[in-house]
């Protein structure tokens, strides 16, 4: 049976993304949704491919052998430019959409719904033939393929549902195995130099067929999903059109003959009186190009109703918003607001107060230079800037910053909701516990990361931004709803902002129109120029900065200490001839050769091989003769180690339980994602009298995590990132009253480097003897 995907088995990489794509149009004949179904899978399946053949990582860095969800694959930056072309995007998300709504239930979709997802498909896998195969696809969609069926007769609700389940499960299987896969040729250095070339060539040749041109996206194709794009935002929104959403308005003062013009779409409240216009444009125009029109239909809608409505303008592609009224300019957005967001956001037109006539309390955040932060940020919301960047050293209180700056945005009826986002849930966690000892019982908070709050009523959610990403889909209200609308959050304040968040999280800035207020320990003059402009700042200049030798000499922080020991391994490699028999037996073992096949490792590869017996035992070593001590010298005080890998994690666990059996199981223990209730281990940690003293972490613990306790890290790999070694080095800094004793307090940290990081960064401490 001929099929409109055949082309797309003539590239033997891609019969798993043909398999999907055929499913879907056969889906056809059963009902419309498990087109939507298997086409919006089929879809995932070939961005996955791409993301491969481009270099780029699918991974979700924050949830352990899971891919990024779908949004966050198509909404990121690297993704984006490599397609580089905003109109085949956009009908991606719808198709995106479509196979959301047919998963979750909600109303039914349409016969032209299903066939517009399997054209936006055919798009999409055309696009990837063009780019990078030498495959020539020069029909057009041919619905005369599509089978016939009777609709929705064959199919319930529950079996759409399973069969959505059904594929989730498999393509997740499919991840899973793909990532292992990757893990073991990432040891096998001859497949990964295969993979790279073959992703060079891949890449180049994308890049030329791009430069070429020749590829063009259906007109009817994108002319049905502008026209469905518009409905289904507005539907998704819970606009009714006949009901609270009138088409064609008839309004009267326009400066034409007829005195009279039609405005495309009105949003209506409660009380039947206008929230907002939409002036709808033709997919090949600029939206911008009925702004003057739609300002004009606000000032007799105004003159009317006396209050002005928002502007909406669009073309099915592109959504602009403007709220003249309050000052602003005109800024892009995802999609319409609710009812109720723009109901929240007329009314604060009228209660909406300076920001400089409200005092900061001095309670949240009381020093001067705190004092000062918050008062930096107020002035620029008050001149319509809706962004702002914050630079504090870790430990100096960025939280009670934000904490400070948004008890003023409430108290001004700036804001109702906000949204707090991290990278990790022990960083939400340790964020809703801050909030909540100021604001207490006040402000209902919920936590995406907990199952028993409730955040339907919350004023503040805390989030992971995965989890974020994920609720943007599949959160739902009572009435089957989506839950997270474009309006829904006035603040997002952004913990540890950076380049890494922007580039795999953008989707989320983009999605919520929110105020942005970005939170950072690193440096002013390393923080990446890509998060200046995310922040419309010049780089190098954040909105406020406090940084760490301040914070020092003002006595808020505590300087460090440095033991900088490169291990003779590390200085001059490893050499098998001169090992002891012991450790040529070790070496053995972790390289598999010996005698005449032992080849040297030399000391710019010995950064693989840190796990080496005699290595770990001298890292070791110097933590326990030279490390800090509390209780009078009997107990090691708090100590992180950096390692590279789990794999080195449970090396130096091991080791360590075998030098020191007499210090028990709790006393050092392996945090990374691969540990079951790691994030009880942490709050263990983060517990002056509990187990463990010694956390070995895997990027769990390099940001965000706040332990007073801490007296010794080491960094027992390279790190060659200079923002995220000071983030590192900020786990230490913090001031610890009563630490040693009565009046004993904290006066240094020590850093043993055994990666050669500051001469690396050429940075240079106080030497440790």
């Amino acid at each position: 049976m001929l099929s409109n995907f055949d082309f797309v088995d003539q590239y033997p990489d891609w019969n798993h993304i043909a398999e999907r794509a055929k499913k879907a149009e056969q889906g056809m004949a059963v009902a419309p949704e498990f087109a939507a179904i298997f086409g919006r899978s089929a879809m995932e399946l070939g961005i996955k491919w791409v993301y491969g053949a481009e270099g780029m990582d699918t991974r979700d860095p924050y949830n352990y052998g899971k891919d990024r969800e779908l949004f966050a694959l198509l909404k990121d930056r690297g993704f984006t430019e490599v397609v580089g072309d905003t109109r085949l995007l956009n009908m991606m998300n719808q198709l995106r959409l479509f196979g959301n709504k047919a998963a979750h239930g909600g109303n039914a979709l349409t016969h032209k719904d299903g066939v517009l997802s399997l054209r936006i498909l055919f798009e999409f896998l055309s696009w990837m033939a063009y780019c990078y195969t030498s495959i020539q696809v020069e029909k057009v969609f041919d619905e005369g393929l599509l089978p016939s069926g009777d609709g929705k007769s064959a199919a319930s609700e529950k079996e759409i549902r399973q069969q959505a389940e059904k594929i989730a499960a498999k393509d997740e299987a499919l991840a899973k195995k793909q990532h292992e896969l990757e893990e073991t040729n990432r040891e096998l250095d001859d497949i990964r130099e295969q993979n790279r070339k073959l992703q060079e060539e891949l890449k180049q040749l994308r890049m030329d067929r791009q430069q070429q041109g020749n590829f063009h996206i259906d007109p009817i194709t994108e002319a049905e999903t502008r026209r469905r794009y518009i409905d289904y935002d507005l539907e998704a929104a819970g606009w009714v059109i006949g009901d609270n959403c009138i088409i064609e308005d008839e309004i009267s003062g326009m400066p034409n003959r007829s005195n009279t013009g039609f405005s495309d779409y009105v949003l209506l409240g409660r009380d039947r009186k206008p929230l907002a216009i939409v002036e709808a444009k033709r997919t090949s125009y600029d939206p911008e190009k009925g702004a003057k029109q739609a300002v004009l239909y606000a000032d007799n809608y105004e003159k009317k109703y006396r209050r002005r409505p928002f502007i909406f303008l669009t073309n099915g592609l592109r959504t602009v918003f403007l709220d003249d009224s309050s000052g602003y300019p005109r800024r892009d957005v995802s999609g319409f607001f609710t009812q109720e967001d723009l109901q929240m956001r007329m009314d604060r037109r009228g209660l909406r107060q300076s920001l400089s006539d409200i005092e900061p309390r001095h309670d949240i955040a009381g020093r001067p230079y705190q004092i000062q932060a918050v008062k930096v940020v107020e002035e620029e919301f008050d001149r319509n800037r809706r962004k702002a960047l914050i630079v504090q050293a870790t430990g100096t209180g960025k939280t009670r910053v934000a904490i400070s700056i948004s008890d003023v945005l409430f108290r001004g009826g700036w804001v109702k909701r906000i949204l707090f986002l991290a990278d990790r849930t022990a960083l939400v966690r340790q964020a809703k516990r801050s909030f909540m000892d100021f604001f207490s019982n006040e402000i209902p908070m919920a936590s995406l990361m907990d199952s028993k709050d409730d955040p339907t009523t919350a004023r503040i959610i805390f989030s992971t931004y995965p989890t974020m990403m994920n609720s943007i889909d599949t959160a739902k209200s009572a009435d089957g709803r989506r839950f997270f609308s474009p309006g829904t959050f006035d603040l997002i304040i952004i913990d540890e902002s950076h380049r890494s968040i922007y580039q795999r999280y953008q989707a989320i800035f983009q999605y919520f129109d929110a105020m942005l207020l970005g939170l950072t320990a690193t440096p002013k003059s390393e923080v990446d120029k890509n998060t200046y402009r995310q922040f419309e700042l010049e780089s190098g200049n954040p909105t406020f900065a406090y940084q760490y030798d301040e914070a020092v000499e003002q006595g808020y922080l505590v300087p460090f200490e440095q033991f900088e020991r490169t291990t003779e391994l590390l200085k001059n490699g490893l050499h098998y001839r001169e090992l002891s028999e012991e450790d040529k037996a070790h070496y053995e073992e972790v390289f598999g050769v010996s005698g005449d096949n032992a080849p040297d490792i030399e000391s710019a590869a010995f950064n693989k091989y840190v796990f080496y017996r005699q290595t770990v035992q001298t890292v070791i070593r110097d933590l326990m003769e030279k490390g800090q001590y509390i209780d009078g010298g009997d107990r090691l005080g708090k100590t992180i180690i950096f390692a590279k890998n789990r794999k080195h994690a449970k090396f130096i666990v091991d080791m360590f339980h075998e030098m020191f059996p007499e210090l028990g199981d709790a006393f050092i223990q392996q945090i990374d994602g691969s540990i079951d209730y790691h994030e009880q281990l942490i709050d263990d940690f983060r517990t002056a009298d509990r187990m463990p003293q010694i956390a070995v972490s895997v990027d769990m613990m390099d940001t965000g995590i706040d332990v007073p306790e801490v007296l010794n890290l080491v960094f027992f790999k390279m790190v060659r990132s200079y923002s995220k070694f000071w983030q590192m080095i900020g786990r230490g800094t913090r001031l610890c009253p009563g630490l040693f004793g009565p009046g004993l307090d904290k006066k240094c940290f020590y850093i043993f480097d055994y990666g050669g990081n500051f001469e690396y960064f050429s940075l240079e401490g106080s030497k440790l003897k």
